[in-house]
């Protein structure tokens, strides 16, 4: 069994197999779209603006508004995004999502 190991096609094999294999090992991840989907999903949802996610996700503007003042966070400016509603009620877009969660139907 040793001795096949030694023997021209096994190592040509090997060979062959390395090289087709390389092409896996050189793909581009930094300039691919990437990650996860639910990944993408929260990343758009964190900014957006409110009156484009809320009809996106079944619920009035004014709902989500009126629990996230009811959650504690600045709504003066409603027309900011999810993570900059976050930022100026010194809270984090994690939770601001809990918020959602929590306070949802």
């Amino acid at each position: 069994m040793v001795t096949y190991f030694r023997r021209a096609p096994i190592m040509i094999a090997f060979v062959v197999a390395t090289a087709l294999s390389l092409p896996f090992f050189m793909v581009d991840t930094h300039s691919a779209a990437g990650g996860p989907p639910q990944s993408a999903f929260a990343e758009q949802v964190f900014t957006n603006k409110l009156a484009t996610l809320a009809p996106a996700l079944g619920v009035a503007p004014e709902t989500v508004i009126k629990r996230l003042e009811g959650a504690g966070f600045d709504m003066s400016s409603p027309n900011l995004p999810p993570r900059g509603i976050a930022r100026l009620s010194n809270k984090s877009s994690l939770q601001l999502s809990e918020a959602q969660t929590i306070a949802a139907p």
